[in-house]
């Protein structure tokens, strides 16, 4: 098997990503023809050590060259697929129609209230606008899609986490996710990082009925239809 992650329950197909986003450990400059992938014959061949469930992840898995047929063969296997996509290929129709398709659960992120805070964190151009469109679309073709919003909290969001927050909750579907990232030398050098105590405060300040999930890497703890005072 290539370097990448393959578990029971857990692919990364790729590490290629068209973005380059502030907080990721996988920010290798964009896209890579070096990188390693799994390919559908190595999907093939790892096949018995999969679960009925599976995540699909990367990179960004939707530019792997063989995304369809990758998902097309697993579904075709009886597997129930997931994926996390940073959301830049949901206008193509074809990509849109491997989802619906395939996929039961959907999740992608939400990391800026303006396309400009999008585009900083993402390191490359994000019409949130045109985002927000997009899933809005994919929702009306596909209603039993579970879709998951993201943000993953740094210091370039946290003081915008009101304004991210009621974005997701105008779309009136999906779940809101707010994810910490593991401690890295980059986030500390980049001074990202961003203390549980100085989160939950922040969250404390949101005086409007919501639904979160927030999970770190020490502590998971659910906000499920929670009045926050």
């Amino acid at each position: 098997m290539k370097n990448c992650a393959f578990g029971s329950r857990y692919i990364e197909i790729n590490v290629d990503c068209n973005y380059r986003c502030r907080h990721c450990s996988y920010s290798l400059g964009g896209v890579s023809e070096s990188n390693p992938r799994y390919s559908l014959d190595d999907i093939k061949n790892g096949l018995t050590k999969l679960d009925d469930q599976v995540y699909i992840s990367g990179g960004e898995p939707t530019i792997h060259p063989e995304f369809e047929e990758i998902s097309r063969f697993l579904k075709s296997q009886g597997k129930q697929l997931a994926i996390q996509t940073n959301g830049s290929t949901l206008g193509n129709p074809r990509i849109r129609q491997v989802l619906k398709d395939c996929y039961f659960r959907i999740k992608t992120p939400i990391n800026g209230h303006t396309s400009e805070l999008c585009s900083f964190i993402a390191g490359a151009p994000l019409d949130l606008d045109a985002h927000l469109d997009n899933i809005r679309k994919l929702h009306e073709e596909a209603p039993d899609i579970h879709i998951m919003f993201v943000t993953v909290v740094t210091r370039d969001n946290i003081e915008y986490l009101d304004k991210i927050l009621a974005i997701t909750r105008e779309l009136e579907f999906g779940v809101q996710m707010l994810n910490f990232p593991e401690t890295s030398d980059r986030l500390l050098g980049n001074n990202l990082m961003v203390s549980y105590t100085e989160f939950f405060d922040r969250l404390s300040r949101i005086k409007e009925e919501t639904r979160v999930l927030v999970i770190t890497s020490l502590v998971k703890c659910v906000y499920d239809s929670m009045s926050i005072r």
